[in-house]
C-alpha cells in the first residue's frame, strides 16, 4: 500500500523531523541519518521514508530521553570503552563522531541509545571484534616509521673516478 501524503502533512511530518533532531542535537548528524535510506535531504523521501525516518527519531527521542534501567547503561558504558579503544571517543566533543560511525549500517545503523540490551550485546561483540582485528594489524603513523638509510651514489658523466 503505497502511501500519499498531501503537501501540508508531508511538511509537519519533515518539520516533526527536524524538530526531533534538535531536541536529541543531532543536526550535525543529519547526512549520516538520511543516508539510512539512501537520499541526501528529506525532500528525496518517498512518503513511506518519510514515515519511518520520523518513527526513527520518534524513537531516539524516547531513547535520549528516557531514564535506561542499569543493565543497559552498564553496556552502553563497555560500547563506549571499546569505541575508545577503536579511537571513535576519546572526550565528550566527539559524540558527533561516535553517531555517525554508529549510524554506518555496516556497523550498527542506530544510535547508542535507542538499542535494548540484546542489541547491545551484539554491538559490543562486533565493536570488540573491529578493535581486536585493528590491534592485530596496525597502521603505522608517520611519526611511527622507522627512518630509512638512503644512499646516493653519483656517476660524473666524464667517466673519472667516482667518490
Amino acid at each position: 500500500m503505497d502511501l500519499i501524503l498531501n503537501a501540508y502533512q508531508r511538511q509537519a511530518k519533515e518539520r516533526r523531523i527536524c524538530t526531533l533532531m534538535s531536541a536529541c542535537k543531532l543536526m550535525p548528524n543529519r547526512p549520516d541519518i538520511m543516508a539510512l535510506w539512501g537520499v541526501s535531504c528529506l525532500d528525496a523521501m518517498t512518503d513511506a521514508q518519510l514515515i519511518e525516518c520520523g518513527e526513527f527519531m520518534e524513537a531516539a527521542y524516547v531513547g535520549k530521553t528516557t531514564l535506561a534501567p542499569e543493565k543497559i547503561r552498564r553496556l552502553r558504558s563497555q560500547a563506549m570503552t571499546v569505541l575508545n579503544r577503536i579511537g571513535k571517543y576519546a572526550s565528550p566533543a566527539d559524540w558527533t563522531e561516535v553517531n555517525r560511525y554508529l549510524l554506518q549500517k555496516k556497523v550498527c545503523g542506530r544510535l547508542l541509545y535507542m538499542l535494548g540490551e540484546q542489541e547491545l550485546r551484539r554491538l559490543i561483540r562486533k565493536l570488540r571484534a573491529i578493535a581486536d582485528k585493528k590491534e592485530a594489524s596496525p597502521v603505522q603513523k608517520p611519526s611511527e616509521m622507522t627512518e630509512r638509510t638512503c644512499y646516493v651514489v653519483t656517476i660524473p658523466a666524464e667517466g673519472g673516478p667516482v667518490n
